[in-house]
């Protein structure tokens, strides 16, 4: 009959079982879990007169998210890249997009934009809130492997170059050198609106410069 160990014997098993749970310490998620008031989308093209999938939860070891007004769960093994970038609409806020790739080729979007597909600025903090906690689990879960990106791809940053150096062309060059042309200074008064134009598209192409990031410093867009 096996007896309960006595003695030198169950102090020298004590400590040996310590130093086990020293040396190899759990990594434990970073904080309770917390629900973030987000919109989430497929990142199809298909037209969406109002969105409607609102929620995403980053867990210990995966992330739930409404898509097509459903729960959905994927791992964070499944996760092959993450893009951090932001976008602008006439009459709206700056709108910080996170695009989550998975290895069956689904793109989930998480976005600070309202019902409408607009941004008033509401969701600003959630939205970077929601960045900062996703990170901080992935690093917890020992999860490597993923690309970590920010900013537009190739292709749409140079066509983004090119819009923005049109536009200077046509609302601020042209008009000055028609005023150094024609002498008189009236050309001049359409510089003001051009720069309202200009403007957001300089500092939207300077914020979303391709390159990588680290995990553990992902930038703050919002």
């Amino acid at each position: 009959m096996p007896t309960q160990p006595t003695g030198n014997l169950a102090v020298t098993q004590t400590r040996s079982t310590s130093r086990r749970a020293a040396a190899k310490p759990g990594k434990r998620p970073p904080g309770r879990l917390r629900r973030y008031e987000l919109f989430c989308t497929d990142g199809s093209l298909r037209l969406r007169l109002q969105l409607t999938d609102e929620g995403v939860t980053p867990g210990v070891d995966g992330m739930d998210f409404m898509l097509n007004r459903r729960w959905t769960r994927r791992a964070y093994r499944e996760i092959v890249a993450i893009t951090l970038s932001t976008s602008g609409l006439p009459d709206s806020s700056i709108i910080g997009v996170c695009r989550i790739v998975f290895t069956d080729g689904m793109a989930l979007l998480v976005s600070s934009v309202n019902a409408n597909g607009l941004s008033d600025g509401v969701r600003n903090s959630e939205f970077n809130a929601f960045v900062a906690d996703l990170h901080r689990r992935l690093m917890a879960a020992g999860e490597e492997g993923i690309a970590f990106r920010s900013g537009y791809g190739r292709i749409r940053s140079i066509a983004l170059v090119l819009s923005l150096l049109a536009a200077i062309m046509l609302f601020i060059a042209l008009p000055i050198a028609l005023a150094l042309l024609d002498g008189r200074p009236i050309w001049l008064l359409t510089l003001p609106f051009a720069a309202l134009l200009v403007l957001p598209g300089a500092r939207l192409a300077h914020a979303n410069l391709g390159g990588r990031y680290r995990p553990n410093r992902p930038p703050t867009l919002l």
